[in-house]
């Protein structure tokens, strides 16, 4: 079985780490924060300079990886002849984001049926499906990302073809916030295995699965990956999400039979365009056809299935 929940640390702190930089070395500051210990961060732009604040697990982020951060953050800058950028840090055992940023929280709209809404956000009663997300579990600042979103959707179309979820089975690998299968649930699935590395991300999900009032039976949560939903499964999935990294897609693949049956579908995401031919061959090698491609500011997100 995965971790079993009950022995995660959950007090081992946080960083809080502000960044103040130019705008070019944006991109490759939130690049290099998606490294050890990663949670969530927020993004503020002026004139002249970016506000970068984001909170690092400091049971997976030590000071050594904080020293490697802020010495790249410096090369980067200086490799560009560009201003050497404010980097602080503290250690914190519980965090929230600064008013800046909770002020730039807004519900957001996602294809038909859903919405996301911010924890302590108050939204008038509609026909839509909310998703509530405590902010500051992998939420993010100004709406939810091209990757989630496409993912969110295809869900929905999915979901919403058959005359009755009900039944289906669903796992989430690299669950992050639980925003995938949450919404899963939400469009009527019955049951769904979520599983993620980060004990962090276990939390997020747990936290936003209370949030949303969901029965613990049907948002099944544990650490691992695709080995720990197979010892989960009293029989395999009827779909898959995996919105993570290309490369671990790529690692994951060979694996993805295990948990699946034929006729069993799948859908890919957190693949930049130009990273799609890294995929091609190890689908077909292991049995997976590409049914749709999905494509938004850039990033992928592929349908595929098993006849």
């Amino acid at each position: 079985m995965g971790k079993d929940i009950t022995t995660i640390d959950t007090n081992s702190g946080w960083w809080a780490v502000e960044i103040s930089c130019h705008p070019e070395v944006k991109k490759i500051a939130l690049l290099r924060l998606r490294g050890p210990g990663h949670r969530a961060c927020a993004v503020s732009h002026s004139d002249d300079h970016v506000s970068i604040w984001a909170y690092l697990d400091a049971a997976e982020c030590g000071s050594a990886e904080l020293a490697r951060l802020w010495l790249g953050l410096n090369a980067d800058a200086t490799s560009r002849a560009l201003p050497t950028p404010n980097f602080s840090w503290e250690r914190v055992d519980d965090w929230d984001w600064p008013e800046t940023v909770k002020r730039q929280m807004t519900p957001r709209n996602v294809g038909r049926r859903l919405t996301v809404v911010p924890s302590g956000i108050t939204i008038e009663d509609s026909e839509r499906l909310p998703i509530h997300l405590d902010g500051r579990f992998g939420f993010g600042v100004g709406g939810v990302h091209p990757t989630t979103s496409m993912c969110l959707e295809v869900l929905e179309r999915r979901l919403s073809a058959v005359d009755d979820a009900a039944g289906i089975t669903i796992a989430d690998i690299g669950c992050g916030s639980g925003i995938l299968g949450i919404a899963a649930i939400r469009l009527g699935a019955e049951r769904v295995y979520a599983v993620d590395t980060k004990a962090a991300s276990v939390r997020g999900t747990l936290q936003n699965r209370e949030l949303n009032g969901i029965d613990p039976a049907r948002l099944n949560v544990a650490q691992g990956s695709v080995t720990e939903v197979k010892q989960m499964l009293a029989r395999p999935v009827d779909g898959f999400v995996c919105n993570i990294l290309t490369k671990i897609i790529v690692f994951l693949i060979p694996k993805f039979a295990d948990i699946c049956s034929e006729g069993s579908w799948g859908v890919l995401s957190g693949i930049r365009e130009t990273e799609m031919p890294l995929l091609e061959e190890p689908l077909e090698a292991h049995g997976w056809k590409t049914t749709e491609l999905n494509q938004n500011e850039g990033w992928c997100c592929l349908e595929i299935s098993r006849d």
